[in-house]
């Protein structure tokens, strides 16, 4: 196995064991009532965001006071915002 292989195998391929023990916990975690606070059931579109590229992005702090004020339609307008983050972002990220 190669490096690239590592980056672009799917994990039923890379460790099917390691899939098999996330089927299994999926499969505990929708069949019985799990009333431990710290093991409360994540919804499946943050399971699907938590999994998603943006994994590999580190960011902190709080958003602008600006954003919390702009328009939904204004902030999904991705050509405006990304103007706007070339224009004032760090050259250095």
């Amino acid at each position: 196995m190669n490096e690239w292989e590592l980056w672009t195998l799917a994990l039923s391929e890379l460790d099917p064991l390691l899939e098999r023990l996330i089927e299994a916990e999926n499969s505990r975690q929708q069949e019985k009532i799990i009333l431990i606070p710290s093991e409360s059931l994540t919804p499946q579109a943050v399971r699907q965001a938590l999994g998603s590229v943006f994994t590999s992005i580190y960011a902190e702090g709080y958003p602008r006071e600006e954003t919390l004020r702009t328009p939904e339609a204004r902030l999904a307008d991705f050509s405006e915002q990304m103007a706007y983050f070339r224009r004032y972002a760090d050259r250095r990220f």
